[in-house]
């Protein structure tokens, strides 16, 4: 099967709800890329304790929501939606970042 993967731009704050936003929308999954998810290789413990020190900054500045949806017919008017609900969520969260697709 074909999947047409988006990528969402956000906060960690936001991280979660724009993840349930693209599972609403049927999306067959999502993965969020968030360096605040990397521990401080300076203070090892654990499962951690080796680590590469360059893995924080080689990830993205913003956090990014990936998701898979599946392409077809109703496709362009579920990008239309999503469109839709990240402009209204942009304005009422300014803590989710700038929510670009």
């Amino acid at each position: 099967m074909n999947w047409v993967e988006l990528i969402i731009h956000t906060t960690t704050a936001g991280a979660e709800d724009v993840s349930s936003l693209l599972m609403s929308l049927g999306a067959g999954g999502t993965m969020i890329e968030d360096r605040a998810d990397i521990p401080d290789p300076s203070k090892p413990n654990g499962i951690w304790e080796i680590i590469d020190p360059a893995l924080p900054e080689s990830l993205p500045e913003d956090v990014l929501v990936h998701a898979w949806l599946e392409p077809g017919e109703s496709f362009p008017s579920l990008l239309a939606e999503l469109k839709h609900r990240l402009a209204s969520l942009a304005a009422e969260r300014k803590d989710f970042g700038t929510l670009l697709l």
